[in-house]
């Protein structure tokens, strides 16, 4: 956390957790209580409505957030949270139907 680029400057004691998964990186940032103290996310050019990453938005995308469906709060993209809320409810579903039949160029 200390960075010449950053407005503020901190030198804090802690552990940086990173999970990549498909497009999405999600990073963590504990500090020495175990607590997190900041997180991130980025999310690497996607298909909208593709949560297993296979580059098509189908049946098997459906599938996939049907059977996580009202998971949360810390539900990610694989597992169909297609708006980074941390839950897997209707506003995904409906992003994933307004992508359906899509693929990457």
């Amino acid at each position: 956390l200390n960075h010449p680029v950053m407005i503020v400057s901190l030198d804090r004691l802690g552990s940086m957790v990173v999970d990549v998964v498909g497009n999405r990186l999600d990073g963590r940032f504990i500090g020495v209580g175990g607590a997190v103290v900041d997180h991130f996310t980025v999310l690497k050019g996607s298909l909208a409505g593709d949560v297993n990453g296979d580059c098509m938005v189908d049946l098997a995308d459906l599938a996939g957030l049907l059977s996580h469906f009202g998971l949360g709060p810390d539900a990610r993209i694989d597992d169909g949270d297609l708006n980074g809320d941390g839950m897997v409810d209707l506003s995904d579903l409906a992003a994933l139907l307004a992508g359906f039949g899509g693929a990457c160029p």
